[in-house]
């Protein structure tokens, strides 16, 4: 795209030299789900996450970057986790809310469990809710949850979570904003997208 004789701007999954761009800032996620859970009193936790973990091919530079950036905070936190906690799909094609049915699944046969899992994006919490409620999970009691969603996008959970949530309306402001000003011959630069963190009782 930087080769076009046009202004440009793209939504990215981290950080790049472009600063034609916005990205949501994961370390940031992740630092705010840990802080979130340790005053809940966890000191295990796992992941469901749409970042691939795929071996076979290799991953892409995002899903390396997401992962990194989790064990980055997490050893930070003071946290606990496992291997077997943590769960991305086998390739990034995957159709991610059925992969977070399933993901529930296998975590919940697990003979020991976390105190806590953090599910991103919204399209896996979606399958990891529905699990959750067919196996019936005492959650907040034997599981506390952080789930994504985006602030416009309404999503329903009938048990008490934590919520970390990004502001799509911002992206598309700050898209057009970065856009405006290559028209308008300013420089630009990169923006990076933060979450804000709120609890649900549920129903």
């Amino acid at each position: 795209m930087s080769k076009l004789p046009i202004p440009y701007a793209f939504i990215a999954a981290e950080a790049g030299r472009s600063r034609n761009r916005t990205h949501s800032d994961m370390r940031q996620f992740w630092r705010g789900a840990f802080s979130h859970l340790i005053e809940q009193g966890c000191r295990t936790v796992g992941v469901i996450s749409g970042f691939s973990t795929a071996t076979v091919g290799g991953l892409s530079k995002s899903n390396r970057r997401a992962w990194t950036l989790f064990r980055e905070e997490m050893a930070i936190s003071g946290l606990e986790t496992k291997e077997d906690w943590l769960t991305g799909p086998d390739n990034e094609d995957a159709e991610l809310t059925r992969f977070g049915y399933h993901a529930f699944h296998q975590l919940w046969r697990q003979p020991k469990k976390p105190e806590a899992l953090i599910v991103y994006p919204d399209v896996v919490a979606r399958g990891v809710i529905l699990r959750a409620l067919e196996a019936k999970v005492r959650i907040p009691r034997q599981l506390k949850c952080v789930f994504h969603r985006n602030k416009h996008l309404e999503m329903f959970c009938p048990f008490p979570a934590t919520w970390g949530i990004f502001d799509e309306e911002q992206v598309a402001e700050d898209l057009i904003r970065i856009v405006q000003r290559q028209l308008e011959g300013k420089p630009v630069e990169m923006v990076k997208i933060p979450f804000t963190f709120s609890k649900s009782d549920g129903i």
